[in-house]
Parts: structure tokens; C-alpha cells; sequence
């Protein structure tokens, strides 16, 4: 295949229609946005199953190295029962995908691994997210992979006067072709016009599908992506369907909801949602660059101490910075846990600001909650800490 590609370079020279230059016009692609419709024929079918999709891309941050753009796809399918839709998006080290009425969502800074597992950023959650292939960095990345991967043989034709330029080829596996492809190209732009694959060619198996790209919606997306942003498009997402909907307010009598966390040192702490604790635990959201964060978890302490029950102390704090949080904790004591990093569980309690208090029963209940500095904290704690026991 590299000689392939290497004799149409030959030919092209420094023509916009050699493999590398494809790649690099479509990377550069600062704002994207465009509709798609693919079709995929399944085997015995007569009829495709045709998704109609909305296509936004924006370059990601210098930092970003887990996926080359942030990214919003839409997409909608029309089925007997009625029509499905969903979306997936990334930005920021935040996955979001949704679909038949469930709400996924990853955080790197919460869980690296489903981002690169066994260190493969190409294989994690963002890169792999359905339809995430149709947009232009990552048609460049496949492009260059097939640069570097001998089991593909393709052709580039930028024939003068056409208006687009495409590339065909085949993947082959053992002498067995495994995938037949093409893309075409708009030669004043660089993007993507349609692609077509079939795969197992000849095969009982052999599934084809055409994606034929199209003009923006009115709607197109312009802004930075967020998470408010996302909220904004697809509230029934969040409120009906997002696993974690608590809010301070409605947390107590709900179970705490799960944590997943790093500890000091390189370990980490998992914990399932409503999951026993065994005895009360006071549950405190903090952050080791407020002023006087160590006198807050020395009134946390105070409250144990002095409580009748026997009680345990578990720190989260939503910073990263270990010496600042081993400031602020000193040496700790039997029971008491520290975790860094803990955004995950700041979100997931509707906690927009430290310090925040949670008193648990042992079965893992929220029982009280407590936002922001009190001089009396040491005894409502106490006091809590005895009711919940």
C-alpha cells in the first residue's frame, strides 16, 4: 500500500490531491459544521437504515491530546415505532453520548482510563464515539494511518478541471479483502463531499454504507462547547435520563451518590452509589486553596472527637495538588480517608462551592447537608453524627 501511495505522489507532486496534503487541509479546518446522511445496508436487507446527522467540530486545546477537536454530533433515525435521536460530544477531557434514553458521561479528570486504555487514546470513549469518524480531523487521522499501515492499498485521483478529489482503496488481511472505501473531496475546500464502505466484500456479511455530506442547518452550532451549553440543547437529556441529577437541595434521603477518586500516593477510591459505609461518615467537599481550609477540617475533627458515636472522616477535595492538600490534613487519623480530585462527586452532588458537609448514616443515606462556613459547625456535625447512628 506505502507503494501505492508513494507513486501517486510521485505523480501529484505538490498537487492539493496527494494523501498528505488531504490530511493536512482537512486538520486545518478551524470551525465545521455540516449535515451528513448516512445509510447502512445490512445483509438480506432490502431497505438502508438511514441516520441523518448534524456535524460540528472546533480545533481542541494545545493541551488536548486525547481527540484532534472538540466536537457536538446530532443525529436521528426514523424506525416503525417511531423516531430515535441522540448525540455525542466531546471537549475539554468530557465525553457526553446519548441514546435510547440513557445519558452517558466520562471525565478524564475522574476516571482516565475509558480515555486511553492500555494507552491508546485512539481506542477511548471520545475517538470511538458513533459518527465521530465523519468528521474532518479524524478522516485526516485515518488518512495518515493508512500512510503507515501496509495492509491498505489505495489510489488518490486529482484528475485538473474536476471539481473534487477522491481516494479509493482496499484493506486486506491474509490475501482476503476485509473493507473496501472511498472518499471524495471538495477541491476548493478540502472537505468531505461522501465516503463509501463495504465491508467483507463478497462475504454473506458484506455490509455497505454511503455517507453523502451536506450544507449546515440554520441552527449550526457557533459558540464554545460546555456542559451548560449541552443542558441548554437537550434538557430532557439531563433531567429525565442523566444518572446524576442530585442537587444539594434533594440530597437528603437519597443515597450519596458513587465516587470515584484518586488517593494520595497513586491509589484510588471507588465507592458504589447508596453503598454502606458501616458506620456514619461525614462526607466533606473541599478545596485546599480556600483561606483557612485546615481550620475547617480541624472543626470536622472536633465534631468527632467530641460526638458519642463512632464516626469517619472522608476529605474530598476538588484540587490536584497534593502538598497543598497534605497542608491542609496534616497526618491523618485512623478512619479518615482523603481523596484529590474529586470534581466528579462535587458534580455529581450539585455542589457549586466549598466547603460543603455531608452527614451520612451507615447504610450510605444523606441525612444532612451543610454549604459554606459556620462557626458552630463542630457542634451541628456532633449532633448529626449522634442522630444518624
Amino acid at each position: 500500500m506505502l507503494g501505492a501511495l508513494l507513486l501517486a505522489a510521485a505523480h501529484l507532486g505538490a498537487h492539493a490531491g496527494s494523501l498528505g496534503d488531504i490530511a493536512g487541509r482537512l486538520s486545518a479546518r478551524a470551525l465545521y459544521n455540516a449535515t451528513a446522511r448516512y445509510e447502512v445496508l445490512l445483509p438480506q436487507s432490502e431497505e438502508p437504515v438511514v441516520y441523518d446527522i448534524a456535524l460540528h467540530s472546533s480545533p481542541a486545546a494545545a493541551a488536548d491530546t486525547l481527540s484532534p477537536c472538540d466536537y457536538l454530533i446530532d443525529w436521528s433515525m426514523d424506525t416503525p415505532s417511531g423516531q430515535s435521536k441522540g448525540f455525542n460530544a466531546y471537549f475539554g477531557g468530557h465525553h457526553y453520548r446519548f441514546r435510547d434514553k440513557r445519558l452517558q458521561e466520562y471525565h478524564h479528570d475522574d476516571e482516565p482510563e475509558p480515555f486511553a486504555p492500555g494507552g491508546r487514546t485512539e481506542a477511548g470513549v471520545q475517538c470511538q464515539a458513533q459518527f465521530a469518524s465523519l468528521l474532518p480531523a479524524f478522516v485526516a487521522a485515518q488518512l495518515r494511518d493508512m500512510l503507515a499501515d501496509s495492509s491498505y492499498t489505495c489510489t488518490v485521483d486529482d484528475t485538473p478541471g474536476k471539481p473534487t478529489v477522491s481516494v479509493r482503496g482496499v484493506r486486506s488481511f491474509g490475501g482476503c479483502d476485509a473493507l473496501e472505501f472511498s472518499y471524495t473531496f471538495g477541491r476548493d475546500d478540502g472537505l468531505p463531499v461522501s465516503a463509501s464502505f463495504c465491508y467483507n466484500p463478497g462475504q454473506m456479511s458484506e455490509q455497505t454504507v454511503d455517507v453523502h455530506y451536506g450544507a449546515p442547518s440554520v441552527d449550526a452550532v457557533q459558540a464554545p462547547l460546555s456542559e451548560p451549553m449541552l443542558m441548554a440543547m437537550y434538557p430532557e437529556a439531563f433531567t429525565r435520563y442523566r444518572q446524576s441529577s442530585y442537587t444539594l437541595d434533594n440530597l437528603p434521603g437519597r443515597p450519596l451518590p458513587a465516587i470515584s477518586a484518586p488517593t494520595p500516593g497513586g491509589g484510588r477510591y471507588h465507592r458504589a452509589t447508596g453503598e454502606a459505609f458501616g458506620r456514619p461518615a461525614v462526607v466533606a467537599i473541599l478545596d485546599a486553596e480556600v483561606e483557612d481550609c485546615a481550620g475547617f477540617v480541624g472543626e470536622l475533627r472536633r465534631a468527632i472527637d467530641a460526638s458519642p458515636a463512632a464516626a469517619q472522616l472522608v476529605m474530598a477535595f476538588t484540587s490536584k495538588h497534593e502538598d497543598a492538600i497534605a497542608g491542609v490534613t496534616g497526618t491523618l487519623r485512623d478512619d479518615e480517608t482523603v481523596l484529590t480530585r474529586a470534581s466528579g462527586l462535587a458534580r455529581d452532588c450539585g455542589a457549586t462551592a466549598t466547603p460543603v458537609v455531608l452527614v451520612c448514616d451507615s447504610n450510605g443515606t444523606v441525612r444532612y447537608v451543610h454549604t459554606g462556613r459556620n462557626k458552630n459547625i463542630a457542634s451541628l456535625v456532633m449532633q448529626e453524627i449522634a442522630i444518624t447512628d
